[in-house]
């Protein structure tokens, strides 16, 4: 039977099974009956196509009848005769080798059954053999199952001489990296390898380039696979086989057949490692004469290229570790590099690049980078640049690529972000320089004046430097700005900052918050009016509470920011100075009045304290507003106290006395006394309001009379809840107080009377007009003398009040002397002087750099009729004047204000060259207070650019041996060369010479420069021809009259003009001068603005 069964089937005969049918082609046994059953059943699940099988009906075995013979598997039989003297023969499948006899014959055997006389052979997979078939198939030992352990098989493909051989791949698997078929394009393994194939990965085909295959199938000890399956065939050998073109590489030609040239080359940043061109080579074997090659990113070299790429070593796959590489960038002197990143990756703070100015370790640091971010672009200032890239033994990324373009170095780089501050001049060619400057409330750090260099390095001659907003500093300006520390980034932790403010005499400091965002409470600013912490403090300000302000009353603030070790915030603080015109309001004292004319408490103002009756004054009654240190009131307040006096003599009309230390307790252990005398013919009434006492103890004794030993009057103790009323008969009265060491209570209030008012302090520095009589109802007037000014009521009556006492219906006035105020100060100058007061002298005096108008007074006084003697004529202060800047010049230097008003104190000066020339010395001078230029002693001098030394070429010699500014070099070749490059070289004022560089080639035959063994260039050589005249040049002259091909002329100018351009032409081959006509201008005689 051949059944073709997608699913098993099962047959069987009447008494037993003869087997099941797999997918395969397969015959079962002989039935041993003459009947067989078939039993076929399907599952749940997809349908197939079902099966067919054929059956045929034979003998049973006899002596002239051999039994069936099945097909072997992976194999056939060739005859379905089984009788005695058949021949059934038997072959495999491809690439399966026959085991056992390739035919066996049924023989009749006397008196028995006719027998095989052999076997059945089977069909097996070779591990190893020789092929030499045009065709043919290479299995894995046990394929379709899968292969054993430790296995070694070779096979050798061997086709007709002349032919190759293309093997393809129909299935391959193997255990990943440990089992492999490698295969060599020859006879054995010193061939050229074609490949080592693992895992599920083979090409699809392999073309071998001669007539030969070598195969060789390597398994270990363990994980097997299902193997492979390769079929071959013998093909013609007219072509090489396609070349693998290389990752990161490009191939140049798409012909293989003999003597064909394929070229290869890298993609930027790429090194070719191999040959860059390869041959089909003719002879029996068709290969190429070299494999292809590889191109990797190398760790480092030298790039003299005008662009290119770099890349790190595996771009783009990771980089290994314990790199150090450096790559160089050469170019051409007077270019620079520009670069630019596209990918950047590297372990942070561990594997990073740097990019330096120069050729060296040392060279100036452009810029170092390591972590995830993308590098800004990048200039470098000379022909050199150095990169250089290190990697730990750790963690590895992709690393970066990066381009440069060289550019030529005309100017310096521009500075073109400059935070918090301002750039003057935005010329940045060779020689020239510019001013940095930062906005209010930040601070430079690094050079204010930067130079570009001139040469082959074209930079700034110091670093950038920058505005920051540092952490405590001293300020004398009349306004300004403090930022937070970092600002307008958060400030640091841990900070302890002291900013000093400092404003001229007589002023005072408006401080104001327009921004405040700290760590409320653990995070503040304290301000304190006065430049010591020692001082009244103005405020301490946290939290986020913006528009907080202060007013100081001295011309120094004394401010401190405190940050602790947490959170971070910000802060703007604005000042500005304000005249001081108002002393903050007197203290108030207990016990006492103030006297005073407004609340506006200007300079010169008195204010006076009055006790209340009862309470004697300790200390100044009148202070007065002054500017000294501070605009305050001068002096301590004074006090109000009740007093414990020894015969205190009271002549008042009318009065109160306390016990000692009202309204609180009594002291212990007190003897006071009080004599009140009043004028004669008058008596005294006593009332007492109040009287508190210890019993028996604690006693107050009024005696009718001056003394202790008048008649006694009362003899008051313990305590009187109502009023008492006494009066004396005579005008004297005499008041013991004594009190013992024990019990103490709240004392005594008495107030006493005469009928009449008595004048009891007229005002200071005035007096009484009209005085008539002091009884009730008379009037007085009160005056003050010459500069002063009266403050309070002018008149006051005598009236009897409702309390019992006698006394003037209004307090006596005060004599304030009068005041002309502040004087104005001069610009620039100030004034010295406290008072300003009729009478009071003030000086002026000019700040330094300044000095005095001559014909205007230096000093001023306070008239009576309160204005300064000099309000017509006020004084004037004038800038110091320099020598001016012409006559310190020296030659070929230029100038340029950059602050400040010309010659005159504070000015500065930037110095320069003409072009040509670079300065030797200071960059800026500044006009002194002394009238003289800082740094005048060191005089700057212009000195002229050497562009350095121009050799001569080889085969070639040069006319010129200068090497400064303005010189030119002439080259010219011997007989039999010709000139490559420029004929003429000058200095130019960047320090550079022109042109590029000069070479002397070969001529007079046809040069042939192999490009390869089968390309060639060839260069031919013409003849020159003739020049017209050349330009002619105004205020100038032409030497040399030659106009054939490489003739010269030469360009001068004329006394006092400078030739600007090119000094030689020469006549080339197209019959053309060559660069453009110069020009002649007048020179600049150091009278040159710009």
């Amino acid at each position: 039977m051949t059944p073709e069964l997608p699913r098993m089937g099962h047959v069987t005969g009447i008494v037993g099974s003869l087997g099941t049918l797999s997918p395969s082609r397969e015959t079962l046994p002989l039935a041993t009956s003459n009947q067989i059953m078939v039993r076929f059943s399907a599952k749940n699940g997809p349908s197939a196509r079902g099966f067919h099988f054929v059956y045929q009906a034979v003998p049973r075995t006899s002596n002239t009848q051999c039994s069936s013979v099945p097909e072997p598997r992976y194999g056939r039989r060739i005859g379905s005769e089984f009788s005695a003297g058949s021949v059934v023969r038997f072959e495999c499948n491809p690439g399966y080798l026959l085991q056992g006899s390739k035919a066996i014959k049924c023989n009749a055997v006397p008196n028995a059954l006719a027998q095989w006389n052999d076997t059945v052979p089977s069909c097996a997979v070779p591990c190893s053999g020789n092929l030499t078939e045009r065709r043919g198939t290479i299995l894995s030992p046990g394929f379709p199952e899968p292969y054993g352990n430790s296995l070694n098989c070779v096979w050798k493909i061997i086709v007709t001489e002349g032919a190759g051989i293309q093997a393809s791949t129909k299935g391959f698997a193997t255990e990943h990296n440990w089992d492999s078929l490698e295969i060599y394009d020859g006879r054995d393994m010193t061939a050229p390898k074609l490949g080592s194939f693992s895992g599920t990965t083979a090409p699809a085909l392999l073309n071998s380039t001669s007539n030969q295959l070598y195969l060789h199938f390597q398994s270990d000890i363990s994980v097997v696979a299902a193997g492979f399956h390769l079929e071959y065939k013998t093909v013609g050998l007219t072509t090489c086989p396609e070349p693998m073109v290389p990752a990161n590489g490009i191939k140049t030609g798409d012909r293989y057949m003999v003597n064909e040239v394929v070229s290869f080359s890298c993609e930027p940043g790429y090194v070719l490692q191999g040959h860059s061109h390869i041959s089909c080579m003719p002879g029996t074997v068709r290969r190429w004469n070299y494999p292809p090659p590889l191109c990797i990113a190398k760790c480092g070299g030298t790039v003299h290229d005008l662009t290119n790429v770099i890349l790190s070593p595996g771009f783009p796959g990771n980089y290994p570790g314990n790199l150090d590489c450096t790559w160089r960038i050469l170019l051409p002197v007077g270019y620079g590099a520009h670069i630019q990143f596209f990918n950047f990756s590297s372990e942070d703070n561990h594997d990073f690049l740097e990019v330096r100015n120069g050729p060296q370790h040392s060279s100036s640091l452009i810029g170092q980078f390591s972590g995830s971010q993308l590098p800004p672009n990048l200039l470098s200032t000379t022909h050199e640049t150095m990169i250089h890239f290190y990697s730990d033994h750790s963690e590895n990324r992709q690393g970066f690529k990066l381009a440069y373009q060289a550019y030529e170095l005309q100017n310096c780089q521009d500075p073109t972000q400059f935070p918090n501050g301002y750039i003057i001049n935005n010329d940045y060619n060779a020689g020239q320089s510019i001013t940095f400057e930062c906005f209010p409330g930040y601070v430079l750090i690094g050079h204010p004046v930067l130079t570009c260099q001139h040469g082959i390095n074209r930079k700034w001659n110091h670093p950038f430097p920058r505005c920051e907003a540092p952490c405590g500093y001293n300020m004398t300006a009349q306004n300004g700005t403090i930022f937070s520390p970092e600002y307008p980034n958060e400030y640091p932790n841990s900070q302890d900052c002291t900013w000093l403010i400092i404003v001229p005499h007589g002023h005072g400091i408006y401080i104001n918050f327009t921004l405040l965002q700290t760590e409320p409470v653990t995070d503040y600013i304290a301000v304190w009016d006065g430049p010591e912490q020692s001082y009244p403090q103005l405020g301490i300000f946290s939290g986020n509470t913006a528009l907080e302000s202060a007013y100081s009353s001295f011309n120094q603030v004394l401010i401190k920011f405190h940050s602790d070790f947490s959170t971070s915030g910000f802060f703007v603080l604005n000042f500005h100075a304000y005249r001081l015109k108002k002393c903050p309001p007197p203290p108030t004292v207990e016990e006492a009045e103030i006297v005073y004319e407004d609340q506006d408490y200007e300079i010169g103002d008195i204010v006076k304290y009055r006790c209340f009756p009862g309470f004697t004054l300790v200390g100044n009654s009148e202070l007065t507003c002054k500017l000294n240190s501070h605009l305050q009131f001068e002096g301590p307040p004074p006090t109000c106290e009740a007093q414990c006096p020894a015969n205190e003599e009271r002549a008042f009309s009318s009065g109160v006395i306390l016990s000692p230390g009202f309204p609180k307790n009594y002291p212990n252990s007190q003897t006071c006394s009080w004599v009140i005398r009043v004028q004669p013919a008058y008596t005294i009434s006593i009332f007492v309001e109040m009287f508190q006492s210890e019993k028996q103890f604690d006693e107050l004794e009024i005696f009718d009379g001056p003394s202790g030993q008048s008649p006694l009057l009362v003899a008051l103790s313990g305590n009187h809840s109502t009023q008492l009323n006494f009066t004396s008969k005579t005008n004297h009265l005499y008041l013991r107080w004594s009190t013992d060491h024990a019990t103490s209570k709240r004392g005594f209030k008495i107030r006493y009377t005469a009928p009449y008012c008595s004048i009891n302090d007229p005002p200071g520095n005035g007096g009484v007009l009209n005085r008539t009589r002091e009884h009730p109802g008379s009037k007085l007037q009160y005056y003050c003398y010459a500069g002063y000014r009266l403050v309070g009521p002018r008149n006051s009556t005598c009236r009897l009040h409702r309390n019992g006492l006698y006394h003037w219906d209004a307090p006596a006035p005060l004599c304030q002397a009068l005041s002309c105020g502040i004087p104005e100060s001069p610009a620039n100058g100030s004034f010295h002087g406290f008072q300003y007061t009729v009478g009071s002298k003030v000086n002026y005096q000019c700040n330094e750099g300044y000095r005095m108008e001559t014909s205007l007074p230096t000093s001023t006084v306070c008239l009576e009729n309160g204005t300064w003697s000099n309000a017509a004529h006020p004084p004037l202060c004038l800038p110091i004047q320099c020598p001016y800047i012409e006559s310190m010049l020296s030659e070929h230097m230029v100038w340029r204000l950059i602050s400040g008003s010309l010659n005159e104190f504070g000015s500065q000066i930037m110095l320069s060259c003409t072009p040509g020339f670079y300065l030797g010395g200071r960059r800026t001078i500044k006009c002194l207070a002394n009238g003289t230029w800082a740094g005048i002693q060191e005089r700057s001098t212009c000195k002229i650019i050497s562009c350095g030394d121009l050799p001569s070429p080889p085969y070639g010699n040069k006319i010129g041996t200068l090497i400064t500014f303005g010189a030119t070099a002439i080259f010219m070749c011997n007989t039999g060369y010709t000139l490559v490059g420029s004929h003429v070289r000058e200095c130019g004022a960047n320090g550079l010479w022109s042109g590029v560089e000069t070479k002397c080639l070969g001529i007079g035959r046809i040069k042939y420069i192999s490009v390869l063994q089968y390309i060639f260039l060839c260069v031919k050589v013409t003849n020159a021809g003739h020049c017209d005249s050349p330009d002619p040049i105004i205020n100038g002259h032409i030497s040399g009259d030659g106009s054939s091909y490489r003739d010269t002329v030469v360009y001068q100018c004329n006394l006092g003009f400078r030739l600007i351009g090119t000094s030689v032409r020469i006549c080339q081959q197209d019959h053309r001068w060559s660069g453009q006509a110069p020009v002649c201008v007048r020179k600049c005689n150091n009278f040159c603005f710009f």
